[in-house]
């Protein structure tokens, strides 16, 4: 069975099963239909996003954690950034962390959201509803008109 290539494809990058689990539930409540691959460390989300983007299939949005193993966050952002097939992807951080270095950091690198997840409610329960708002106001690729 073939991947169907028009559905959009969200990576999440995350090594907290807990966190991970309950960004599977807030994208399993929103009503946009698309494809989750999640990575338990930097190393193995930094491979998903650039296999993807190799098969043509780049993601329409990365969801990071900043503190994973074997491969920082935020290393991770800064080799997304200098591939010239993924460095325009759209990054939503989703971190304990509010320090101010970490943040500034992650903009520096162009991020679309930074998150504090302890600021999304039990389980990360606003983080459905923030991304239904971001899918709704961001043109996708797979809707861009030539």
């Amino acid at each position: 069975r073939g991947v169907d290539m028009s559905v959009p494809l969200i990576v999440h990058a995350e090594d907290n099963r807990v966190a991970a689990r309950a960004v599977q539930r807030a994208l399993r409540k929103i009503s946009v239909d698309h494809e989750l691959q999640q990575a338990a460390d930097g190393v193995e989300g930094l491979r998903l996003i650039e296999a993807a983007a190799h098969a043509g299939r780049t993601p329409v949005l990365v969801l990071l954690d900043l503190n994973l193993l074997r491969l920082s966050g935020q290393e991770l952002l800064t080799q997304v950034r200098t591939n010239p097939t993924a460095r325009h992807l759209p990054v939503i951080v989703l971190s304990t962390s509010a320090h101010r270095s970490d943040v500034d950091a992650a903009r520096y690198e162009g991020v679309s959201g930074y998150l504090c997840k302890d600021r999304l409610g039990a389980g990360m329960s606003e983080l459905g509803p923030y991304l239904v708002d971001w899918f709704q106001k961001n043109v996708l690729p797979t809707e861009a008109r030539a």
